[in-house]
């Protein structure tokens, strides 16, 4: 699977780069990370520079994430606020919460999306809501190609210099760069739930003190 993707990457060139990273916004069949290693070790092979690797694939989310923020901006806050309203318990939010939350997200909108670009998962979908509330394009643009050249960058690099690596000779780069983010995803998911377990000792002892 890695050899043919790694092929099709080198056959396509960076147009194919871009289009993967495109699509990966709306239907993430393969992990981001996993792609943006791959174009890297496409690149250390010689398909196309590392500069254009990067390049190619920060375009490519851009416009996936530009998708995003079209489809809030037509969804909008009216078709939200009633979703909320009536729905808004099954997702534990009141009309209320959800207000105090969508005025924070306008004031630190900024750093809210460069910052969500370099978290799993919510990435794909990280300037819905920015759409959503109407946050100008001017004030999306730049923040999120900051966190999206941070994330994509970091993965094709890793990818590429694996590659160059004696790892790469034996055909190890991809397998230890995925090694390393599982074991970096799992201490992420360690360190939550211990903050969690820490919140709730607090919470408790917060109400032993009141009694």
């Amino acid at each position: 699977m890695e050899a043919f993707l790694i092929h099709w990457l080198e056959v396509g060139g960076l147009i194919a780069l871009v289009a993967v990273m495109a699509s990966e916004r709306f239907l993430p069949i393969l992990p981001s990370y996993a792609v943006l290693a791959l174009g890297g070790i496409a690149a250390a092979e010689g398909a196309y520079g590392v500069e254009a690797a990067i390049f190619a694939s920060v375009l490519g989310s851009f416009l996936g994430s530009l998708g995003w923020y079209a489809l809030g901006h037509a969804v909008g806050p009216d078709r939200v606020d009633n979703f909320i309203a009536r729905r808004g318990r099954w997702l534990g939010l009141t009309p209320r919460a959800y207000d105090q939350a969508a005025r924070g997200y306008r004031r630190h909108s900024r750093l809210l999306l460069a910052l969500t670009q370099l978290v799993p998962t919510v990435r794909i979908f990280a300037t819905f809501p920015a759409g959503v509330l109407r946050v100008p394009a001017k004030g999306v643009l730049l923040p999120t190609v900051i966190g999206i050249l941070g994330w994509n960058g970091a993965f094709v690099l890793a990818g590429y210099l694996l590659e160059a690596s004696p790892l790469g000779e034996d055909g190890l780069a991809l397998p230890v760069l995925l090694g390393v983010v599982l074991v970096e995803a799992l201490l992420v998911w360690g360190g939550y739930l211990l903050w969690r377990r820490w919140r709730a000792r607090q919470a408790e002892l917060a109400a032993d003190s009141s009694r």
